[in-house]
């Protein structure tokens, strides 16, 4: 729960008093939201954005993606929700670039 929180944010509060939040003047009676999803996640987590970054990468580099044979075009409609989910589910194929000799070198 912590990392992955149910709602995006807090129930909005009022400061009642001026105050600097993050170098930012807060005048008093002013509402604030607080996010959730950075909460938990320390900025100097830097080896863990490499790793999701290289996974990335290595996806799109070493794999031909495409849409489904029944599929025309890419629908990125999203329906109403907390998170924004999509209307439709994503699919695509994916073909290796290699050949599999080359890819299940033993």
């Amino acid at each position: 729960m912590r990392l992955y929180s149910p709602a995006p944010l807090l129930v909005p509060h009022e400061s009642m008093e001026d105050c600097v939040v993050a170098g930012f003047h807060v005048p008093a009676g002013t509402r604030l939201l607080i996010t959730l999803t950075i909460r938990g996640r320390p900025a100097s987590m830097s080896l863990a954005l490499s790793v999701v970054h290289l996974a990335l990468a290595s996806l799109l580099h070493s794999l031909d993606w495409h849409l489904p044979h029944d599929c025309s075009s890419l629908d990125m409609t999203e329906t109403v929700g907390l998170t924004t989910p999509r209307a439709s589910p994503l699919e695509a194929l994916m073909e290796p670039c290699l050949p599999l000799e080359l890819l299940c070198k033993s």
